[in-house]
């Protein structure tokens, strides 16, 4: 589930899945397409933080849970697809400025969601990687652009290739974060950084995020890729890799933290 909330210019929204490292269900991802769209129609929000519960993870992608299901209903690993796309985009169009608080692990679609925002701050103990290979699944090919221009093509091949994460000084090195800050103090930085960006808003500030969207020329979704990167789900080596991925994964306990001060349902 997620929790979103406005307050003082601000927007929040805490991913809360901590068991499962913030992994998003299809239900989840909805819930915050809702959210974000909400925004593009608001006109007292000049911010956005995105955050996750606890301390050990940002988001770990989605619910591996249902990846099952995926590989044997076409429409319905389609409709998934879309969904997380489409919240990608929505956050890359938002006309004010956008940042993650990432305290841990930041996996697959969690870090294609860090990475479609402005900015992002994180703890020493903050990691990037992408399981898609690995699990039989292929990257989308918009979020690999993204991630192609903020982190270069060195480092996206070690993540998406070889499937190493980087952890935070390497991220900081290539421009995956933008600051790191010990963990109890990761929220004041990014309420910091809001403030800032609010205090900067200005009626030029949406004309320079859309100027800033259209140098990138993030590549579109061709018919040839689509259909490339949805038969993944239905391949041997996507069902194999789900099973030893269930198969394999502990038990995690849950962890809760300080940081949900300004989280309402």
């Amino acid at each position: 589930m997620i929790h979103f909330s406005v307050a003082d210019g601000r927007a929040d929204i805490r991913l809360d899945n901590p068991k499962r490292m913030n992994a998003l269900s299809q239900k989840s991802w909805g819930e915050l397409l809702r959210a974000i769209r909400s925004l593009h129609k608001r006109r007292d929000v000049a911010a956005l933080c995105l955050r996750g519960e606890g301390d050990l993870a940002f988001c770990a992608g989605g619910d591996i849970t249902e990846y099952a299901a995926l590989a044997e209903d076409a429409p319905r690993a389609a409709a998934y697809h879309d969904l997380y796309r489409e919240v990608f985009a929505n956050i890359r169009a938002l006309p004010f400025a956008t940042m993650a608080a990432i305290p841990g692990h930041c996996l697959g679609a969690g870090l294609a969601l860090a990475a479609c925002c402005d900015f992002r701050i994180g703890s020493p103990k903050a990691s990037f990687g992408i399981t898609a290979v690995r699990r039989g699944l292929v990257y989308p090919v918009t979020e690999a652009a993204d991630l192609l221009h903020i982190a270069g093509l060195p480092a996206l091949r070690a993540m998406i290739l070889r499937g190493e994460k980087l952890g935070a000084k390497a991220a900081l090195r290539v421009g995956l974060l933008d600051d790191v800050v010990p963990l109890r103090r990761l929220d004041a930085r990014v309420d910091a950084l809001a403030a800032d960006c609010i205090a900067a808003a200005g009626p030029a500030y949406a004309k320079a995020k859309a100027v800033l969207l259209a140098a990138q020329q993030l590549p579109r979704e061709s018919r040839q890729l689509r259909q490339l990167l949805l038969g993944a789900f239905d391949s041997t080596e996507f069902r194999s890799g789900t099973r030893n991925f269930l198969g394999d994964k502990p038990t995690s306990k849950k962890h809760t933290s300080p940081r949900s001060r300004r989280s309402t349902a």
